[in-house]
């Protein structure tokens, strides 16, 4: 198998991995006694999808790369958040929202700067 192909299905099984996380109802395993257990998830969760998405592209394309791995990071944390409004057991938090960008954001800049070394 090329790099490409690896480097898709990794992808988009992290992505399905992220997504029944994020939508499976709590079922006490989360230590809610750790202050900032569950923002910690959230943000190496994107962190992690960013460095994935900005790989998988640049594998296809190198155009854009940064721009549209930081558009699909957005949507996909914006569209869960939304989502959970109406799953029960589960909330919109902006604060998650604020964690995954806050992920986004810094699997964006060491991938730009480890790109320049």
């Amino acid at each position: 198998m090329n790099k490409k192909i690896i480097l898709t299905i990794v992808s988009v099984v992290y992505l399905i991995i992220l997504l029944i996380g994020a939508f499976a109802a709590n079922l006490g395993s989360t230590p809610d006694s750790v202050p900032g257990f569950d923002k910690g998830l959230h943000f190496i969760g994107f962190f992690i999808l960013t460095l994935l998405l900005i790989f998988t592209f640049k594998n296809y394309t190198g155009k854009r790369v940064y721009l549209k791995s930081l558009v699909i990071a957005i949507i996909v944390g914006i569209i869960i958040e939304v989502a959970q409004l109406f799953i029960p057991a589960r909330t919109f938090s902006w604060y998650d929202l604020a964690a995954d960008l806050g992920g986004i954001f810094l699997g964006m800049v060491l991938a730009w700067t480890f790109s320049k070394l």
